[in-house]
């Protein structure tokens, strides 16, 4: 069976919006856009069971139609603060 993406979304109540098998409006026009209209073939299937990303509690980031970027733990840490005394030591 031919359907969007070749792959089934998740079809729980899941609201995690940063998964790559939830299906969001986003999704649907692009769906609607490759099949030419509302009745783009789309697989669901409800993959909640033994999912570690499963939750039905949304977060501020998920309350949009967009879904959360995860960008990693790439901060940057801070450089630790000498006082004046010890920088003039150190010259």
């Amino acid at each position: 069976m031919m359907c969007f993406k070749d792959m089934s979304f998740c079809g729980s109540d899941c609201v995690n919006k940063t998964c790559c098998r939830h299906f969001c409006e986003n999704e649907k026009k692009a769906a609607e856009s490759w099949w030419g209209g509302p009745d783009a073939p789309v697989a669901f299937m409800d993959l909640s069971a033994g999912c570690s990303d499963y939750t039905t509690q949304e977060t501020p980031h998920d309350a949009g139609n967009e879904p959360a970027r995860d960008f990693g733990s790439s901060q940057i840490e801070p450089k630790p603060h000498h006082s004046q005394a010890e920088s003039q030591a150190h010259e």
